[in-house]
């Protein structure tokens, strides 16, 4: 399924563009959001402006990497007992569990304050003060929302997604 970005020239724009993702029946989970800092968003689903950050993937990568860490660390003072604990298997496991915890929570901390790859690749747009949509949905016809009703010409634009896969 092809990830497809716009830059809208603002919330108008966005709010059309929203609009017509809905009369196409995308879902919100499938549609993200960023604005640059300071615009108005409080009229979008929360589902649509959640998508804009890397806290999914965040919490993920800091599950793992914590579950790893607490196994790797329970396994060390199974093998090399310092003052006489002896770990069996439950306790192996909690120490695997509360890792894989605490570095979900940790990483989700961290991921809800960094901007998705989308919004990475495409910060001069951002900067233009342009807002982004990225929609993905195996039914969507791009060119389906370049012109939109009521909106002026550039008001929303398609962009090209880079060749190297980095958003």
């Amino acid at each position: 399924m092809e990830k497809v970005f716009y830059s809208v020239a603002d919330v108008a724009a966005a709010r059309a563009v929203l609009d017509r993702l809905h009369e196409l029946d995308v879902p919100d989970t499938a549609i993200a959001l960023v604005a640059p800092t300071g615009t108005q968003m409080e009229n979008f689903p929360d589902a649509v402006l959640e998508n804009a950050t890397d806290i999914g993937p965040a919490a993920a990568r800091g599950a793992a990497i914590g579950g790893s860490l607490g196994l790797i660390g329970s396994l060390l003072v199974a093998a090399f007992p310092p003052t006489g604990v002896i770990l069996g298997g439950a306790a192996l496991l909690a120490a695997t569990a509360g890792g894989a915890l605490m570095g979900a929570w940790s990483a989700t901390l961290i991921g809800a304050t960094i901007p998705n790859e989308a919004a990475r690749h495409f910060e001069s747009e951002l900067e233009r003060g342009r807002i982004l949509i990225a929609v993905e949905w195996p039914d969507l016809k791009p060119a389906s929302l370049e012109h939109l009703p009521g909106l002026p010409p550039g008001a929303v634009r398609r962009l090209s997604v880079p060749d190297d896969g980095e958003a």
